[in-house]
């Protein structure tokens, strides 16, 4: 039933383009069917026999690589064809489903195999997550899979936390696991259930005890995702879009709606500290480390800026600005380092039309703030909310990375000083909504429609005293 070579790439090959590819190109569309039966097959058979299987369908894939028989995208690709039978062949095969809604999956390692045959063989290619690789972000291989019954839209990992990690749906819940970074093990820790409707954002507490999540069903909720309790609800007139913390005063918060009202809620009280419009749709709140400016973007493409008084706990307009060509706001984050005793801010703007956007931020406590592009990036991403998340690890302006999804399944990582992607990794199987470092750079989280969230552990990064490989 599990014949390594059934659904096949011999199906989908185009000799005509197969030359044009790299090796490195088929090695890495090679890999992206790899981890469909790595996520799909672990957990389903005994051990010794799913290691034997993803073993002989490895070695099949990377000969077929080396042969070129693997064609790609900008060469009159059919790997999303392929790639979406296979996929509903595995599930009409396997029946995914659990009762919780979330089943986590330990992918078998990517080594390289060794020969036991002829001379010809005496040589092993190495494996196809080994082989594509980028100067500064290269990765071993994904260390975990996770599997949700519903779309995951939303992942991060607690602050300064190499281990605790989160994803929500839109089916409402909202799942608290742990990444398995030694000794701890991959494993679901808590689901948190009890928006009605999908989980339009959340954030951690400085403290990682506290979540806050909002929602289209018009509530934001505060949650001790330790025990799965509910601390408080707060109800809305409208769906609820996004929401953060106060980073100088965790009893504060911010959330926005679809009819463009801005918040400032008391968690202990629940009582309303402040509220004012932006005239549009907020669709994501960020604010700086100092917690003196919070950024506001909105459905029409425009970042509004607010300053924040903690002694008088009041909440002024400064600034909007459009960053988009009208489209919609799907993520903003802020990055800053200090020249001379001088900030200097960046952000990260994603947005639907094929685009990330990198700003250098001048003058952000002022009326007359000023964001000047440093860096566009060509990203698939014409219609969903994809995100995008600065890479935490940088010493200067000059180490400047960004990470985004896309709607083509693949995980791109950027240099803000170069033109093409440091890397690019595949293994999702549709469009990616998000990514999340933890804050050594050891793992990086991502999430997909399907409900499928995967780590990718980094080469040579220590974390806990272990050494990723």
């Amino acid at each position: 039933n599990y014949d390594c070579s059934f659904y096949s790439f011999s199906n989908y090959v185009n000799p005509e383009y197969s030359e044009m590819a790299t090796e490195r190109d088929r090695i890495s569309a090679a890999s992206s069917v790899l981890s469909f039966d790595q996520s799909y097959l672990s957990g389903k058979l005994a051990r010794q026999e799913n290691e034997l299987y993803l073993l002989w369908r490895e070695a099949l894939l990377i000969q077929r690589a080396y042969e070129g028989r693997v064609i790609l995208d900008k060469y009159g690709d059919r790997r999303k064809s392929y790639l979406t039978q296979r996929q509903k062949l595995l599930e009409q095969k396997l029946r995914r489903g659990s009762s919780h809604g979330l089943q986590a999956y330990a992918s078998a390692p990517s080594s390289p195999l060794k020969s036991s045959g002829s001379s010809t063989d005496a040589v092993a290619p190495p494996s196809p997550m080994l082989k594509a690789r980028a100067d500064k972000y290269a990765f071993a291989g994904m260390h975990h899979i996770f599997q949700h019954q519903s779309a995951v839209t939303i992942i991060k990992f607690a602050n300064n936390d190499r281990n605790l990690l989160a994803f929500s749906s839109v089916d409402g819940r909202i799942s608290v696991c742990s990444a398995g970074v030694s000794p701890a093990k991959p494993d679901l820790l808590q689901s948190l259930q009890g928006h009605s409707e999908g989980v339009s954002d959340f954030c951690w507490s400085a403290t990682n005890d506290v979540l806050l999540s909002c929602s289209e069903d018009k509530s934001v909720r505060a949650w001790k995702w330790s025990n799965g309790d509910c601390l408080s609800t707060i109800r809305d007139e409208f769906a609820c879009t996004s929401v953060c913390f106060y980073p100088l005063n965790n009893n504060i918060f911010f959330y926005g709606s679809v009819k463009g009202v801005l918040k400032m809620v008391n968690m202990s009280t629940g009582k309303l500290v402040w509220r004012g419009a932006v005239g549009q749709a907020i669709t994501t709140l960020e604010f700086d480390p100092a917690g003196s400016v919070l950024f506001a973007g909105d459905s029409k493409g425009q970042v509004h800026t607010f300053a924040i008084v903690l002694q008088t706990m009041s909440v002024q307009p400064l600034s909007k600005v459009s960053v988009t060509s009208g489209k919609p706001i799907s993520s903003l984050q802020y990055k800053s380092f200090f020249v001379r005793s001088q900030e200097l801010g960046f952000v990260a703007v994603s947005s639907p039309e094929s685009a990330l956007r990198v700003f250098r931020v001048e003058n952000k406590t002022s009326k007359a703030a000023k964001f000047t592009l440093e860096k566009s990036f060509a990203v698939r991403n014409a219609k969903e909310a994809v995100r995008s998340t600065f890479c935490p690890v940088a010493l200067d302006k000059d180490d400047l990375f960004v990470v985004s999804g896309s709607e083509d399944g693949s995980v791109l990582i950027f240099d803000v000083k170069a033109k093409q992607p440091a890397n690019r990794l595949q293994g999702h199987s549709n469009v990616v909504y998000a990514c999340s470092w933890n804050f050594d750079e050891s793992l990086l989280a991502s999430c997909d429609s399907s409900g499928t969230v995967i780590l990718w552990k980094r080469e040579n990064v220590v974390a806990s005293g272990d050494v990723f490989r």
